[in-house]
């Protein structure tokens, strides 16, 4: 065996042991088997559902903030706070439909929340998502690290739960890997509950989406 492969064996074998630290060898398996499924383009996801309810005004975080939906003029301003994003991919999204509320300090981006209705692309799963009419999907919150801790995403959620509520929406969808367990605690917590699952098969000829369960 090279020194290299011995290497490679080693450094594997350490993160495996890391990971075990964290979590459980079944979730462990489950990684293996879903990267494994994801190179071959087959996949399933976990379909979670929260009831949106009228809610009073969020709790103060002790901040003068200004929330805000954002437009196109803000692209600039949006890509300085969010650098993996360009100003191109910004307008993009909101020609594409979706878009983003913002918690604002004295005119700056210090917290942001997407969300999209009828037709949503995942970029995890490379496919879109279709939801019902009155459902909606949040996703890429990001808060400045300089004011995490701060619970200043409860803060944009609550503003834009009441936001959407006015608009008619009832439902909120979230999508999550079976494997992800941080999220699938964290969309628990958030009150999502998995009513059921998304399948999508890619062996040779046969393409097919499946799901199983309820959308509500």
């Amino acid at each position: 065996m090279s020194e290299a492969s011995s290497s490679n064996r080693i450094g594997a074998s350490a993160r495996i042991r890391q990971v075990l630290r964290h979590e459980s060898l079944g979730n462990l398996l489950l990684r293996i088997v879903a990267a494994a499924g994801y190179r071959t383009g087959n996949w399933c996801a976990g379909w979670y559902v929260r009831p949106l309810k009228q809610l009073d005004e969020p709790a103060d975080v002790g901040l003068p903030l200004e929330f805000d939906e954002l437009g196109p003029d803000d692209a600039e301003q949006y890509t300085a706070f969010q650098r993996h994003t360009s100003p191109a991919a910004f307008r993009k999204r909101l020609a594409d439909g979706q878009r983003c509320y913002a918690a604002r300090l004295d005119g700056r981006l210090i917290s942001s929340l997407w969300f999209g209705t009828g037709s949503v692309w995942l970029d995890f799963l490379g496919r879109a998502l279709t939801l019902e009419p009155d459902q909606v999907y949040f996703f890429e919150a990001h808060t400045d690290p300089e004011y995490r801790g701060r619970r200043l995403l409860p803060w944009v959620r609550t503003w834009a739960n009441i936001d959407v509520y006015k608009q008619g929406y009832r439902r909120a969808v979230a999508v999550v890997a079976p494997e992800n367990r941080s999220s699938i605690v964290m969309v628990k917590r958030f009150g999502y509950r998995r009513t059921g699952m998304l399948f999508y098969i890619n062996i040779g000829p046969l393409k097919k989406e499946l799901f199983w369960g309820s959308r509500s």
